[in-house]
């Protein structure tokens, strides 16, 4: 179903998130940058608690700041970052806007109980295709 394809995208987008924060986080040159501060905790007389408070902010920034940066290039590429619930919502609406009356007040309902059918997705397809038309297949020969 749509709702499954859609949860899928979004395991796959977050799978993408962790790889690139993993590989972030094993940089040689982060790797470094918290060893010096653990260096510079100690050297100060902060106590192993605070050390490694201070080493698992650091280690929260730099995720937050990886997946910021994911998020930047997701939005560069495709134009927007959604949850699932959003895709589907937008994705109904553009449904609605094909003004399909066989199908319009069922998919209201279904959507409504978070079992979109098959069909809905077919026809939010079109429907998009309708609003941003591509040239594919409509070449002259």
């Amino acid at each position: 179903s749509l709702s499954d394809i859609l949860s899928a995208v979004e395991q796959l987008r977050n799978r993408y998130f962790e790889a690139a924060v993993r590989t972030a986080q094993g940089t040689p040159e982060f790797r470094r940058s918290v060893e010096l501060l653990e260096m510079t905790a100690r050297a100060s007389g902060k106590s192993e608690d605070e050390i490694k408070l201070l080493v698992e902010t650091e280690v929260a920034k730099k995720r937050a700041e990886t997946i910021d940066a994911c998020k930047e290039h997701l939005r560069a590429s495709l134009g927007r970052v959604e949850t699932p619930a959003a895709a589907l919502k937008r994705l109904a609406s553009v449904a609605m806007a094909a003004g399909s009356s066989e199908e319009s007040e069922t998919t209201k309902t279904d959507i409504e109980e978070g079992e979109p059918k098959a069909t809905d997705l077919a026809v939010a397809v079109a429907a998009d295709n309708l609003h941003h038309p591509t040239d594919e297949g409509n070449a002259s020969d």
